[in-house]
C-alpha cells in the first residue's frame, strides 16, 4: 500500500509539473555552476541614446586586390577601369597583327530607376603607374591621350554578358608596340575606359575572377599563311574614381569603397544597473530602419556584409577605433518580413553579439557603451573589419532623434534572471 502511494504520489508530480511549464513557457531550468536554478527569460529594448557617423576612408582598390571593377556613374561616384597587358611571351616577335579585341565580362551593376545608355571610349595611357593610388591619378585626363581614341562602345544596362571593345587602326598599332615591349614592360603603360556621363555602374570581373579581361589577337607570321588567334589575360588591373556618396544630415551611413561607419551609443551601463548580479545574456538583436530612397544596395551583396563590432575609442573621439579581433563581428545582415529594418542574422550571430560583444562592453566599464555598424568582406569568416569589400553600395539609416519610434535604431536583448527570493 505503501509503495501505492509513493507511485501515485510521483504521477501526480510530473502532471503537475507539465501543467506549470505549458501556462508559464518563459519559466526555464539553467545549470548554472552545477546548481540546479530556476529562473526567467525577459527582453528589453534599447533605443540608442546618441548616434554618429563617422569618415573612415577612401579604399582605392589597388591592382592586388581587385575582385571586381567598376565602370561608370552611380549617384555621386565615377569610376573608370584601368587594364595593362603584358603577357606577350606566346606571340612570335615577327607577328603581323591584324585586328585586336578587348572582352570585358560583366558582372551585374548598379542603378535607379532613371538610366539610358552611355558610350564607352578606350584611351591610351600615356604615364607609368603601378597602381590606382598612384599620384598620377589625381587628375586622371591628364594621364591619357584623349586625341587617340581606340574604341568606342555603348553600355546598356540590359548588357549581362560580353562587353567587346574592337580595335580601330591606332588600338592595333599600340598592340603591336606592346609585343615590341616585351622585355621592357615598365613602358607598356596600358589603356583606360573612359566616359563622359553615365547614369549606372557596370561591374566587370577582374583578374583572378576566371573571368579575367582579355586581348584577343588576330595575326599572322611573314611566310606562314596560316591566320593565328590568340587570347592574353590582363595582367594588372584596377578602377580609379573619384566623387563621394550624397549624404543628409539626419542620416546616420554604412558604406564600402568610400568607408562611412556608423557609430550607436545604447545606455547598457543603466540596463546593468537594473539587473540583478546573476544576469546571463542568451541573445540580442540589432533592428536598423533604413531610408531605401537615399541607399543604394548592391543586388549581388545586398546587405551581405553590414556587421556589428564592438567600439574601443571614445564616442566623441574624432579617430575611430574598433575591435578588430579576427571574427569577432556579428552579422547585421538579415531583413525584416517587410523589409523595412536590417537585423542581426538569426542564430550565432545574435548570441556572439550578446555573449561576446554586448558582454565585454558590461564587465569592461572602461569601454564606451557604443557598437559601430561597418561593412566588412563576408566571404572570409576571419575578416576583420579593415577588409572593406570593393562594390560600392552605402546604406542610409534613420537617426535616433527620429520621431517616430519605428524608425528609431535600437537593441534588443534576450537574458536569463535568477527567481526572486523566497521567504
Amino acid at each position: 500500500m505503501r509503495k501505492l502511494n509513493i507511485f501515485l504520489f510521483l504521477i501526480i508530480t510530473k502532471i503537475v509539473l507539465m501543467v506549470s511549464c505549458s501556462e508559464n513557457p518563459h519559466q526555464l531550468i539553467l545549470n548554472i555552476y552545477n546548481n540546479e536554478i530556476e529562473g526567467a527569460i525577459k527582453d528589453t529594448i534599447l533605443y540608442a541614446i546618441r548616434d554618429t557617423t563617422y569618415f573612415v576612408k577612401s579604399k582605392l582598390n589597388t591592382t592586388a586586390y581587385s575582385s571586381r571593377l567598376l565602370l561608370g556613374n552611380s549617384n555621386g561616384l565615377e569610376a573608370r577601369p584601368i587594364i595593362r597587358f603584358l603577357n606577350f611571351t606566346a606571340i612570335p616577335d615577327s607577328a603581323i597583327i591584324d585586328s585586336a579585341k578587348i572582352r570585358l565580362q560583366t558582372d551585374g551593376n548598379i542603378s535607379d530607376q532613371n538610366y539610358s545608355p552611355f558610350t564607352v571610349t578606350v584611351f591610351p595611357i600615356i604615364n607609368p603607374w603601378e597602381n590606382n593610388l598612384d599620384s598620377v591619378w589625381n587628375d586622371y585626363k591628364s594621364n591619357i591621350d584623349q586625341d587617340v581614341p581606340l574604341s568606342t562602345l555603348d553600355i546598356t544596362l540590359q548588357d549581362s554578358t560580353d562587353l567587346v571593345f574592337t580595335l580601330n587602326s591606332a588600338g592595333v598599332s599600340l598592340v603591336a608596340q606592346w609585343l615590341t615591349l616585351i622585355d621592357t614592360p615598365d613602358e607598356n603603360y596600358g589603356i583606360i575606359f573612359d566616359f563622359i556621363s553615365a547614369d549606372f555602374i557596370q561591374n566587370i570581373h577582374a583578374i583572378g575572377t576566371l573571368q579575367d579581361p582579355e586581348l584577343i589577337i588576330n595575326y599572322t607570321v611573314p611566310g606562314d599563311s596560316i591566320n593565328y588567334l590568340d587570347t592574353l589575360s590582363a595582367s594588372v588591373d584596377a578602377f580609379i574614381y573619384n566623387g563621394d556618396i550624397p549624404r543628409r544630415e539626419d542620416r546616420n551611413y554604412t558604406s564600402t569603397l568610400i568607408v562611412y561607419n556608423t557609430i550607436l551609443e545604447f545606455n547598457l551601463r543603466e540596463f546593468q544597473a537594473n539587473q540583478p548580479d546573476e544576469i546571463s545574456l542568451l541573445s540580442a538583436t540589432i533592428e536598423l530602419p533604413i531610408d531605401r530612397e537615399n541607399s543604394i544596395i548592391d543586388s549581388r551583396y545586398d546587405a551581405s556584409n553590414i556587421v556589428s563590432l564592438r567600439l574601443l575609442s571614445q564616442f566623441e573621439n574624432s579617430t575611430m577605433e574598433v575591435d578588430s579581433t579576427s571574427g569577432l563581428w556579428s552579422s547585421l545582415s538579415q531583413w525584416s518580413s517587410d523589409s523595412s529594418y536590417l537585423e542581426t542574422k538569426t542564430g550565432t550571430s545574435r548570441e556572439k553579439l550578446a555573449k561576446s560583444i554586448i558582454r565585454r562592453i558590461l564587465v569592461e566599464p572602461e569601454i564606451p557603451q557604443s557598437l559601430v555598424i561597418s561593412s566588412i568582406d563576408l566571404l572570409n569568416s576571419f575578416s576583420k573589419p579593415i577588409d572593406t569589400t570593393n562594390h560600392y553600395s552605402y546604406i542610409a539609416f534613420f537617426k535616433a532623434k527620429n520621431e517616430f519610434p519605428s524608425t528609431k535604431p535600437r537593441l534588443i536583448i534576450e537574458y536569463w534572471i535568477p527567481p526572486a527570493p523566497r521567504l
